[in-house]
């Protein structure tokens, strides 16, 4: 996804609250970590959304990955 940031799920966990404001996409490989992390960035007043079935099922689903920039 044109761009896209890569940011590890503890640092998201570790301070969610930075990552409130512009609705986003979470993503990790299978979905699990990605929904833990969507659910901490809400409940500190973001708008995420997590990506159902992770990269994976983005793939599977057809949809091209991009290779970032780590934040």
């Amino acid at each position: 996804m044109s761009g896209a940031v890569n940011v590890p799920s503890p640092d998201v966990l570790a301070a969610p609250e930075r990552f409130a404001g512009e609705e986003c996409y979470v993503i990790c490989c299978s979905g699990g970590r990605s929904f833990k992390a969507a659910e901490a960035m809400n409940a500190a007043g973001g708008r995420a959304i997590s990506v159902s079935g992770g990269t994976s099922g983005w793939i599977e689903a057809g949809n091209e990955v991009e290779r970032g920039a780590q934040r």
